[in-house]
């Protein structure tokens, strides 16, 4: 089994209920955390982004999509195998995906209020 990079983006939610156990995670709690992960590893990239939309209080995962599609347009599309939407706003939810596959990244959009244990689901 392959050790896979990930990059969890969740307020409250524990990602060894995601993750592999061999898994190396990247834990942000807020937007301007995930964003200070995404361009310190910008060279490197991510297996593998666990997405939520609501991150407590007014913070949302929208800085961080912005930050993914900006880096796009500008020629610097993120690397990136999967991003795995896992909010349980389903507007939220929708407008990260719009945007994301807008700029060919590749999303795996979890039903609301999911209960899959995504990692756990890889050969």
């Amino acid at each position: 089994m392959t050790r896979d990079v990930v990059l969890f983006i969740d307020d409250v939610r524990d990602p060894n209920q995601y993750c592999h156990f061999q898994d190396t995670i990247d834990l942000a709690r807020n937007s301007k955390d995930a964003i200070q992960f995404l361009q310190y590893n910008r060279c490197i990239g991510y297996d593998t982004i666990y997405l939520d939309f609501d991150l407590g209080g007014d913070d949302t995962s929208m800085p961080v999509v912005m930050w993914l599609a900006e880096e796009a347009f500008y020629g610097h599309h993120f690397n990136v195998n999967d991003i795995y939407l896992i909010s349980d706003n389903p507007v939220g939810r929708e407008a990260c995906r719009l945007i994301l596959e807008r700029w060919k990244y590749h999303i795996t959009d979890s039903p609301a209020g999911t209960q899959l244990y995504l990692g756990r689901n890889h050969a």
